[in-house]
């Protein structure tokens, strides 16, 4: 009777699987939230690429000739907003050329929601980018 006992005290079998069921949730728990940072991290890099492509195209058609400052901010927001529609999720629709100076400035705002309900501010982040581009007549 003592040797069975004490062969259940020293049995293995099983430890690896209940470490596993530790361990597990945790290793999901890190993929998913990297998974997540990489979503928010490619759609700033989209809204900084629109903002930009606007703001220069912009720039480019205000220095034509013939070329008023009304043309060249809707072909700016045309440009940023076709940027846009790589975006991944969220509400990408509020893209603001305007001159100023010397300057094409072009803002682009993004509301991008996390599907995490958790989070404190419902997972909703406010994505947003100025870019300015000199304007060289």
């Amino acid at each position: 009777m003592v040797k069975q006992i004490k062969k259940l005290v020293h049995n293995e079998r099983g430890q690896a699987l209940s470490e596993f069921a530790v361990v597990m949730p945790v290793l999901i728990m890190f993929i998913v939230g990297g998974l997540l940072l990489g979503t928010v991290a490619y759609n700033q890099m989209i809204v900084v690429a629109a903002a930009n492509q606007g703001a220069r195209t912009g720039a480019a058609v205000i220095a034509e000739e013939g070329s008023s400052t009304f043309d060249a901010a809707d072909r700016a927001r045309q440009t940023a907003e076709n940027t846009l529609s790589f975006a991944a999720g969220g509400n990408c629709g509020n893209v603001n050329p305007a001159r100023s100076g010397d300057d094409f400035v072009v803002e682009v705002h993004c509301d991008y929601n996390v599907p995490l309900s958790f989070l404190s501010n419902g997972g909703s982040f406010q994505l947003t980018h100025e870019s300015e581009y000199r304007i060289f007549d």
